[in-house]
């Protein structure tokens, strides 16, 4: 999961303290994404979601019925705004 915030951070969108990036932050089986506005967040979310089957790819993990719902609703986003 580092690869993914690590990612997420290097977008350079989201909240800061100071110069410490706070835009995704990770518990057990938690992620929040923190952004100033509605499209840093949209951006963020799309990126944090791409990443996120990424790496489920790259462990070689079946996709599972919610990361194709994930994925559909990601495309329904990008219609949409």
């Amino acid at each position: 999961m580092r690869c993914v915030t690590k990612d997420v951070i290097q977008t350079g969108l989201g909240c800061h303290i100071g110069h410490k990036p706070v835009c995704i932050l990770l518990y057990a089986d938690d992620i929040v994404i923190l952004a100033p506005s509605w499209y840093a967040q949209q951006c963020l979310l799309k990126k944090s979601c791409y990443l996120l089957l990424e790496f489920w790819d790259s462990l070689s993990i079946r996709r599972t019925v919610e990361a194709r719902n994930l994925s559909l609703q990601i495309q329904i986003g990008q219609e949409g705004y």
